[in-house]
Parts: structure tokens; sequence; C-alpha cells
């Protein structure tokens, strides 16, 4: 240090020793994470002792930092005395920094909060309306770390700013008008936080335009502007990014599959978007059978392309095959292994290509609707349909559908037996609360938002329980203990949105999904995954069942295993 170092510079010296100690001695990250603790509520109050929450709450309404939320000075008191600060000290250095640096209120040269007022902050604006001892449960959840909240929650919810979607999928159809319409969703949705995945059904590269007056330039120019849209907007704690899909029987596969690959122009590189390339299982034969397939424009083939996506693959398979001996059809051919080699070595150079299971994941999802794409990360599975052009945005009952989903996950470490059902009901019961109280910017996307209220609730914190008890990954012992916990996670989940729905009613659209068959996830899964586990289901499923028949859902969907790469860091879990 030097002669005249600020007590500021001392504290960031303090903290960067202990951290350069963590490798030596892992006791050390307590150390720096108390050295962060100390800076952070300097930073924030001048003092280690925060105010009282009645103090905070009507400072941070003045200043505009937080919302109104009509709260009595009573009601004030009473949460402030059920606020504890000491749980600040659950964080490690990693988990505290990263707190400080993206999700605690701050600008450019003051922070004004720390993590207890921010976990308090978020439930009282999501639980306003319910009863006040349920806005304590929730905080004690958030402060204990037995749940998780993604990224667009923890850095919006108690603000003025409400856009709190996690995840916008977009389609687009091939017109002008249709694609306009999707590239305004990508851009206004990025600004309000949320990642973006998409499918595009536009023509191919030299497809004829107005009867042949001009040759299309095929999808490149589009994923382009794409691109362009997401990184225009940032999102306060992270930027804008997209995941764009195509098909495997698209005339320009092999060109898509290499838009990531260093070893293309500059002019054919769009390295910043993600890929992800749908596929159904009759190529995964012809790929073993070392067959040739069949490349069929959407401009030529556009019912081939919706019998794709569609539940009944042997139809598919019955018009390609009409296709491919009607030799007045323009086509290419290309060997399967061709195109799955490409795929494989851009997916491990990368790491960002996917693969879209169209015809599996339509079979069984929780939606009678057909799905056409992911999302940005790739976990969640929701319908869309094309917009014909802006205007319908606009509209409550035109056909076109954006999906968005809001997430959250259960820490299953920390969630003992006896509290998990309460649990999970508390946490879906607040990503529940968001799909009403979060901003829209289209009227068309609050109506189907607000119809189907799709969720996406996770389970984390699983590498860690089968390492803490001994458990592999290749065991029998881990094999169960994964299969028992994901049980209790999807019970309790669809037994919470029973709940719900008896509390505030199913949501409006319950009669487009499977569930109102009464189909549940234990009906569809592989049945092979029978041999790979070697217990029985131990929840009361066929109760269940009835009850979902005569009451409904909630949601339409529940359950998603997001990354969590990000918010995980905060509490410490894998």
């Amino acid at each position: 240090m030097y002669e005249g170092a600020t007590t500021s510079e001392l504290q960031r010296a303090l903290i960067d020793s202990a951290v350069d100690l963590i490798d030596e001695d892992v006791d050390y990250d307590k150390v720096a994470a108390k050295l962060q603790l100390a800076d952070t509520r300097k930073r924030a109050y001048d003092n280690y002792k925060p105010p009282g929450l009645k103090l905070f709450y009507y400072h941070m309404v003045e200043k505009g930092l937080w919302e109104d939320m009509d709260y009595t000075e009573e009601q004030l008191e009473y949460l402030d005395a059920r606020l504890d600060h000491d749980r600040d000290e659950l964080f490690s250095y990693a988990g505290l920094k990263q707190m400080c640096d993206k999700y605690l209120i701050q600008t450019r040269d003051r922070l004004y909060e720390t993590p207890q007022f921010l976990y308090m902050g978020m439930s009282m604006a999501i639980f306003r309306k319910e009863p006040i001892e349920d806005v304590v449960k929730l905080y004690n959840i958030f402060s204990l770390h037995k749940v998780n909240v993604p990224t667009p929650v923890l850095v919006g919810l108690r603000t003025v700013d409400k856009g709190l979607a996690s995840c916008c999928v977009i389609k687009s159809g091939d017109s002008l008008e249709s694609i306009n319409a999707a590239i305004n969703v990508a851009y206004t949705m990025t600004a309000n936080r949320a990642g973006i995945g998409i499918e595009m059904g536009v023509r191919s590269e030299d497809d004829p335009v107005r009867g042949g007056a001009f040759h299309h330039l095929g999808k490149l120019p589009y994923y382009k502007l794409i691109d362009k849209t997401v990184k225009a907007n940032t999102q306060q704690s992270r930027g804008g990014s997209a995941t764009v899909q195509f098909c495997i029987f698209d005339p320009e596969i092999e060109s898509l599959l290499r838009l990531k690959s260093q070893r293309v122009s500059d002019e054919r590189r769009i390295d910043k978007l993600d890929y992800s390339m749908a596929v159904n299982d009759f190529f995964i034969q012809r790929f073993i059978d070392d067959k040739q397939i069949s490349l069929f424009s959407i401009y030529d083939a556009p019912d081939l392309y919706e019998l794709f996506f569609s539940k009944d693959i042997n139809e598919f398979i019955r018009i390609y095959d009409l296709y491919e001996k009607d030799v007045t059809i323009p086509r290419k051919t290309i060997g399967a292994r061709e195109v799955f080699s490409v795929f494989f070595k851009e997916r491990i150079d990368t790491g960002r290509m996917y693969a879209f299971r169209a015809d599996i994941i339509n079979a069984r999802s929780t939606f009678k609707d057909m799905i056409y794409s992911s999302n940005l990360c790739q976990e969640i599975v929701s319908p869309t349909s094309e917009f014909t052009d802006v205007s319908e945005l606009y509209q409550v009952d035109g056909d076109g559908e954006v999906a968005l989903c809001n997430l959250a996950a259960i820490v299953c470490t920390r969630v003992s037996a006896g509290e998990y059902e309460e649990v999970a009901y508390l946490l879906l019961k607040m990503v529940d609360n968001i799909i009403d109280y979060q901003s829209y910017p289209y009227p068309a996307i609050r109506t189907t938002a607000t119809n189907r209220r799709n969720v996406g609730i996770g389970l984390i914190n699983i590498a860690y329980g089968l390492a803490s008890n001994g458990y592999s990954y290749e065991s029998q012992e881990g094999r169960d203990y994964v299969h028992r916990e994901t049980e209790k996670f999807s019970f309790y989940l669809h037994k919470a949105s029973v709940r719900l729905a008896k509390e505030k009613g199913p949501c409006p659209w319950f009669d487009r999904t499977t569930y109102s068959d009464g189909t549940l996830p234990i009906d569809n899964y592989p049945k092979f995954l029978d041999t790979v586990c070697s217990e029985e289901l131990f929840l009361p499923w066929e109760s269940l069942r009835k009850d979902i028949v005569k009451y409904g859902m909630r949601n339409s969907v529940l359950e998603a295993q997001m990354p969590s790469e990000t918010s995980s860091v905060v509490i410490g879990s894998t």
C-alpha cells in the first residue's frame, strides 16, 4: 500500500489477500467473506449495522429505487422483527461478491442494499396481497438459500422495473411482416431481461421470391439481424443472448451448422448466437443405417415441416417418402452421417450447438398444441405460433403466440422431507404471482402468458447431494437417490399447482394441456428407465391424478432443469 491510501483501499487489499490464500486453506473463504461483508455494509450504510426496515423502505421508495408496496408502519415493524441480517454470513466469498456485483441495487458511485433487504424486498413485492405471515415464510426460504431465483427476479423484483420473465420463445413465418413482428418481440423482450429462443420459418437460399423475380438470400441475413437485435440492449447484469433453431433437412444445413465455426469466413460466421438443430428418430435411424437424406426447403414442402413437429412421426415418414419419390420437387441430398459429423464436431468445438428432439418433445410435452423450438438454454418447451404482422401483437385474440416462462429452483439438499411440500408451494406461488405482476410489452403476450401460466421450476444441488452421500453418478445408489429426489420434486410441484388451482382457479387454457386428460409425468417417461432405477414410485400419484382431473392445475407446465450457472454461485449450490 502507499501513504495516504483510503480505508476502502485498505479493506480491498485485506479481502484480496484472504482470497489469495483460499487455495492453501479453504477456511480463508470465511475470512474473505466476512471482510467482503464489512466492506459491503460500509459502502451501503457507512456503518456495519444495517438500519431498520421501516427507515430503509421509506428511503428506497423516496429515491425511486424500490416501488411503493403500500405496507403500513405496523406491517413494516412486524417484518423488521423477523429480518435476520446474520444470515448474510451464510454466503461464501464468491456468493457475496456475485451478489454485490450483479444483484444489489447500486448506482455508479453508491451501493444501496445488502442481501437481507434484497430478499425481504422481493418477498414484500410479490406477496403484498398474501397474508403477511407468508411474506416471512418466503423471505425465510430465500435467505436460508433453500431456493434459487433467476437473474431477472433478483435484479428487478422490488423495483419499479417489472421485466421478470427469464425465457421468451418466438416463431416467425416467411413473410416480411411476420419476420418484422418476431424481430420486434426479440428486441423488446431482450430489453426486458429475457433470453431468446427463436425458430424462423423462412425459405432457403436461392428459393424464388415474387414468382422468381429474384432469388432469396436465405437465413443468414435474418440470423445476423437477430444477433444485432439481442446485442443492442444490455440487461443490467448481463448481455442479451439468443438460440436460433433450424431443421436437419433444411437445404442450408451444412452452412447453418458451421455458423459458430472459426474456420468459416467473417461474412458467413455468426458466432455470438447459439444454435439448435431439430431432429427426429427418422433421421437418427438414417444416420445409424448410413443412408442419404433429402433436404427440402420450407418453400417447396411447407406441410412436411409442419408434420416434422407433430406427434405423428409415422405420418411424417409417409409424406417424406412421397416427397423423395417425386422428382419434380427440388431437393439436395447428403449423407446423414456427414450432417451428424458436422453437428458433433461443432458441438464439441463450441459447446453451444444443441439438438432438439422434435418428435419426442411433442409426444411427451404437457401441451396439446405444437411445439417448434426451445428457449435460450434449451430447458423449456412451450407452444408458439407466428404473428402475421406487428399489429397482431396489440390484439388479444390473434393467432400468434410468444411463449414466456418464469423460472426458479429448489435446492434439494437444503429442504427437509417435512418442509418440502410447503417450500414447493411457496416457490410456485411466488413464480405464479409473477405472471400477473410482471410487465408485458404487448397485449398478445400478456394474453397467452396469463392463459397458459407457464412456469419452470428446477432442481439444483443434485451433484452435491450425490457427493455428500458418497454416491457416484454411475452407481445404483446414485441412480436411486436421483429417482427419489426427482419424484419428490415433481410430485410436490404438481400438488402445489392443484392447491393454487383450488385457491385461484386453474389456468384458463387448462383444456389445452394433457393434464386435462389425466396424463401425468409418470405416464409418458421412457420406460427403459425402469431398468436403470431399482426403486418403485413411493408417492400417491393416483390420488393426485384424481385431484388434477377434478380441480385442474394452475399452470400448463411446471418443470424445467435450467443451468442456473450465475445465480447458483450466489447461494453456493451446484
